[in-house]
């Protein structure tokens, strides 16, 4: 489960996401989706160009485990 927010990888703030939101990056889920971060954590990231708010939820038992950050204009 996530406690805290995790800062978004330079990577992902950067031409990574300029390119996913551009629709060239060619392989996206290299980027988006679940992937492991540091000191045994998880970073998940999404692309959600028209969401206003985006929720981490628990597949399980449907609790929401973090509201995400929005780290690119585009989505």
């Amino acid at each position: 489960m996530l406690q805290q927010p995790i800062e978004p990888a330079p990577s992902a703030a950067g031409a990574a996401a300029d390119a996913i939101v551009a629709g060239v990056h060619g392989d996206p889920f290299a980027v988006l989706g679940p992937h492991r971060a540091g000191g045994g954590r998880v970073v998940v990231r999404s692309f959600q160009p028209a969401a206003e708010e985006v929720d981490l939820v628990d597949a399980a038992d449907g609790r929401v485990l973090a509201a995400m950050d929005r780290i690119h204009p585009g989505g």
